[in-house]
C-alpha cells in the first residue's frame, strides 16, 4: 500500500526531491541521539536490541538505520556537488562524519555491512571526478573522526587522570569487530542465527515447492536457550520466504525484483541530470537493504519496510508523472488543433459557398453565349 500511495502524491519532479531532502534531512536531525548516546554511554531504546556480547549500544537500530539511508543519499549527493549539500557548506563533512560514528557506535554489524556495500556500489557508478571528490570525503571523515577520538583520550588522561571510561566505551566496539571472523562462532547471537538457519532448511525440505505455509515454527536447541522460534522470525528473509512459500515463493518475490529493476533502468533513462545523483542513492538503499536483510528481521518489521517501499516507488515514480506529463501535453495539443480547426471552420464555410456558386454560375455563362451569339446574327 505504501508503494502506490507514494506514487499516487509523487507526480511531480519537485515532489519527488522533497522527498529525497526529507530522508537526507531525517539522517541529520538524528545527530542528537547519537551525542546523546556517546555521551551517556548508553544510546535511546536501546534495550529492544541487547547486545549478545559485552556492552551497550550508543545508537538503536531504528536510529542507526535512518542514519544508514540518510549517509547513503549523502555520499551521492555531495560526489555531484548537489546544490542540498552545498547548503550545508563547511558542515558538511563534520555531519558526515559524526553520522558514520553513529552507524560505528551502533555496533550493528548488518549495517557496518550495508555502509560497506553502499560505498562500494557508489564509487562504482560514479565516474572518476565523483570518485576522486568521494574519496577527498573519507579522508577527511577519518581525519576528523580520529581527531575527535585522540582528543578525547587525551582529554581522559590529562584533565579526568582516568583511562577506564575511555577503555569500558571502546571495549563493546573492539568486541564486535573481532568476532567478524566467519571461521570464528564466539557469540551467542552468530550461534543462534545459525541453529535457527539449519533447523529452517529442515523444514523447508518438507515442502520445498509450496512451503510449509504461515504461522508456523520450529523447535531451536541452542547452548543457552530451547523453545519454538517463528518461521517468520529467521533472520534471513530469503530463508523465511523459502520455509513459508516454498520455491514459488522465491520465485514471485525474485520476479518482482527483476521487474522492479527493470523499471528502474527506465526511469533512470528519462529523468534530468539533475535528479541523477538522488536516484543513484535510492539504487544504493534498495541493493544495501536486500543484502542486509539476509541477516536481520528487516521485512518483518513494518517501520524498515515502510522505507523500502517508499524508495521502491522513488525509483520506478518517475515513469508515471513522466507519462503524466505526456498526456497533458497531448491532450492540450489536441486541444489547440480542435480549437484552430474550430476558430477555420467559417472560414473553409464561406469558400465552399463561393466554390459552389462559382460552379453554379458556370452553365448559365455557357448557355447565355450561343443566345448572345444569335442575337447578334440577328440583328
Amino acid at each position: 500500500m505504501i508503494f502506490f500511495i507514494v506514487l499516487t502524491l509523487v507526480r511531480t519532479r519537485e515532489a519527488w526531491k522533497r522527498v529525497i531532502t526529507t530522508f537526507l534531512l531525517g539522517g541529520i536531525t538524528l545527530i542528537p541521539f547519537i551525542a546523546y548516546g556517546v555521551a551517556t554511554g548508553k544510546g535511546v531504546w536501546v534495550d529492544m536490541t541487547p547486545l549478545s556480547t559485552e556492552g551497550t549500544r550508543m545508537l538503536s537500530a531504528p536510529h542507526s538505520f535512518f542514519v544508514l539511508t540518510g549517509l547513503i543519499l549523502f555520499m551521492n549527493l555531495y560526489a555531484h556537488r548537489d546544490r542540498r549539500i552545498a547548503a550545508l557548506g563547511q558542515w558538511a563533512v563534520p555531519l558526515f562524519t559524526i553520522g558514520s560514528l553513529g552507524i560505528l557506535v551502533g555496533l550493528f554489524r548488518n549495517l557496518w555491512l550495508g555502509f560497506a556495500i553502499a560505498t562500494i556500489l557508489t564509487f562504482g557508478v560514479v565516474a572518476r571526478e565523483q570518485r576522486v571528490r568521494l574519496l577527498g570525503l573519507f579522508l577527511k571523515t577519518g581525519v576528523l573522526a580520529s581527531s575527535v577520538v585522540m582528543l578525547a583520550i587525551a582529554g581522559s588522561i590529562l584533565f579526568l587522570n582516568n583511562f577506564s571510561k575511555i577503555e569500558a566505551a571502546s571495549r563493546p566496539l573492539l568486541e564486535r569487530i573481532a568476532i567478524l571472523n566467519p571461521t570464528r562462532i564466539e557469540d551467542s547471537s552468530t550461534e543462534f542465527r545459525a541453529v535457527i538457519f539449519k533447523e529452517g532448511m529442515r523444514a523447508f525440505v518438507q515442502n520445498p515447492i509450496a512451503g510449509v505455509g504461515f504461522g508456523r515454527s520450529i523447535d531451536v536447541d541452542v547452548s543457552d536457550w530451547t523453545g519454538e522460534q517463528k518461521i517468520r522470525e529467521l533472520h534471513n528473509t530469503y530463508a523465511e520466504l523459502a520455509v513459508q512459500m516454498g520455491v514459488v515463493g522465491l520465485l514471485a518475490f525474485g520476479m518482482m525484483l527483476v521487474s522492479l529493476a527493470r523499471e528502474g533502468r527506465h526511469a533512470y533513462a528519462v529523468i534530468p541530470q539533475d535528479m541523477k545523483p538522488a536516484m543513484i542513492g535510492v539504487v544504493a538503499f534498495l541493493i544495501t537493504m536486500l543484502t542486509i536483510t539476509a541477516f536481520g528481521t528487516y521485512f518483518q518489521t513494518n517501520m524498515y519496510l515502510l522505507f523500502f517501499w517508499t524508495f521502491a516507488a522513488l525509483l520506478v515514480a518517475p515513469l508515471f508523472f513522466e507519462k503524466q506529463k505526456d498526456r497533458i501535453g497531448s491532450y492540450q495539443d489536441r486541444k489547440r488543433e480542435i480549437l484552430l480547426s474550430k476558430r477555420h471552420v467559417p472560414q473553409a464555410i464561406s469558400a465552399w459557398s463561393e466554390a459552389r456558386r462559382a460552379e453554379a454560375k458556370l452553365p448559365r455563362e455557357k448557355n447565355a453565349r450561343p443566345q448572345e451569339a444569335s442575337d447578334s446574327g440577328a440583328a
